[in-house]
């Protein structure tokens, strides 16, 4: 399963799950284009976190519920 965490034109947090990666693109093209921000994609199968914004650091407290 992979999982977008991004924060919301309110600037709450917010996610998103698939087991599909080719939905979990769409939809992270889709955030991008809405100019939601974009903290992190989680892909459970290997437990790693990819495509962390540059600033990841400072969400990862606000974040820890919605990761492993």
């Amino acid at each position: 399963m992979y999982r977008i965490i991004y924060l919301n034109d309110q600037l709450v947090y917010e996610k998103f799950d698939s087991d599909n990666y080719n939905v979990i693109a769409d939809y992270h093209m889709y955030l991008k284009k809405c100019s939601y921000k974009i903290i992190c994609i989680v892909d459970y199968k290997i437990k790693v976190i990819l495509n962390k914004c540059i600033d990841y650091q400072s969400h990862i407290n606000n974040i820890d519920s919605y990761t492993f």
